[in-house]
């Protein structure tokens, strides 16, 4: 396969590339439609459509109760969630594929070894988790969806990519700090909850009020203050 050898013709790679070395997490981003500019086109339609391809095969159980229970979620992840009315961005984390000798040149420089000669994500990329996030009130971010690949989890993952967005915010939102974050999650989703919760993310006490009953569960807000010094 020929490899990328010069960076992507519309947009320049640490706009949308990012190795997290702390966490060990090499992330692509899509920005939101309302932050796209000529600096910054996002991903080529050839990469948002290898994405879409790769999580629309994720159909296990987990997947179909908490997020996408009536489409495949790549086309709900990269279709109706994504538009210029919700202010959404996604970010995926990737397995670097390299061999084992050449990690710290990834690391270094993951686009070479990501996208083809036609700024395409290579076809041997595997997509490990899904993150999706919105800009809120008062300079804070709500966590949309963190969604990892079945074969992944159970391995902090999740975990570790919630983390690497609170330590990271100049990659993923553009600014120096944030905040704050929360998430709404169903009462039932557990997984979702040791994530937040490891976070230092704490439920709001009544929060499940202001969002009802869907699917006979309750839906509860979970949040975290940030200080400018734990946001970089």
């Amino acid at each position: 396969m020929a490899r990328k050898k010069q960076p992507p013709r519309n947009t320049d790679p640490r706009y949308y590339i990012h190795y997290d070395r702390k966490n060990n997490l090499c992330w692509l981003l899509q920005p939101a439609i309302c932050d796209q500019s000529e600096e910054n086109t996002g991903l080529t339609e050839g990469t948002l459509d290898y994405l879409r391809t790769s999580l629309n095969k994720w159909k296990d159980a987990g997947v179909k109760t908490f997020i996408a229970d009536d489409c495949p979620l790549g086309d709900f992840m990269l279709g109706e969630n994504l538009t210029e009315f919700t202010e959404k961005s996604l970010a995926v984390v990737v397995k670097p594929n390299c061999e084992k000798g050449e990690l710290w040149d990834f690391i270094d420089r993951p686009d070479r070894y990501l996208f083809d000669v036609n700024d395409d994500l290579c076809d041997d990329v595997e997509i490990m988790g899904a993150f999706c996030y919105s800009p809120a009130m008062g300079g804070s971010y709500s966590m949309d969806y963190n969604i990892v690949n079945k074969k992944h989890r159970g391995k902090g993952l999740g975990t570790a990519m919630l983390k690497s967005f609170i330590e990271n915010p100049e990659f993923f939102t553009g600014r120096e700090s944030i905040k704050g974050v929360h998430a709404t999650i169903r009462e039932d989703n557990e997984a979702s909850i040791r994530s937040v919760t490891k976070n230092g993310l704490k439920v709001v006490p009544g929060s499940h009020r202001l969002f009802g009953i869907n699917h006979g569960k309750r839906y509860y807000m979970y949040q975290r203050v940030l200080d400018n010094s734990m946001s970089r």
